[in-house]
């Protein structure tokens, strides 16, 4: 076990030296090991809420992939008022991987509103997706609805590209 951490956090330490402005060695290793364990917690909890972009939008893809949906509310906080586009985008995809009913409001929301930036708005109809693909047997009401706002923002966009 410990030459596989060992060989994990190299494989990550040489990662972290390909960019300039990337998550922290150490709190990477942190994330890992949260998504190693499926856990969602006050580590993963604190982390949305850093200041460092990139550690927040690493934490959304972590508690995205964990899949708990106790993380819905606060990657729901930040698709709705995060400072950076790219960490409400990541949001936006890691509601849609919990697929999670209690994301669709938050989701329909994002894509009602044409005046997010598109790749808010694209990940939102990734998101839309899955929730509606997770839910069509339980709320056939709601999937539909994610549907339609689907093919709502398909038509906006397409109408814009013109």
């Amino acid at each position: 076990m410990k030459k596989i951490w060992t060989a994990i956090f190299a494989v990550l330490a040489a990662l972290a030296n390909f960019s300039h402005a990337q998550v922290p060695t150490a709190t990477l290793v942190r994330v890992v090991r949260a998504e190693d364990e499926r856990r969602f917690d006050k580590t993963l909890e604190n982390l949305l809420a850093n200041q460092n972009e990139k550690i927040r939008e690493r934490g959304a893809l972590a508690a995205g992939r964990i899949g708990d949906e106790r993380a819905v509310p606060a990657l729901v906080g930040l698709l709705e008022k995060d400072s950076s586009a790219t960490v409400r985008a990541m949001a936006a995809f890691a509601v849609g991987e919990i697929e999670s009913a209690g994301g669709a409001d938050a989701i329909l929301k994002t894509l009602g509103d044409e005046k997010i930036a598109a790749p808010i708005r694209a990940r939102a109809v990734e998101a839309a997706g899955k929730i509606a693909a997770a839910i069509a047997a339980s709320d056939k009401k709601r999937a539909e609805e994610l549907g339609e706002a689907i093919l709502d923002a398909v038509d906006f966009e397409a109408r814009q590209a013109k």
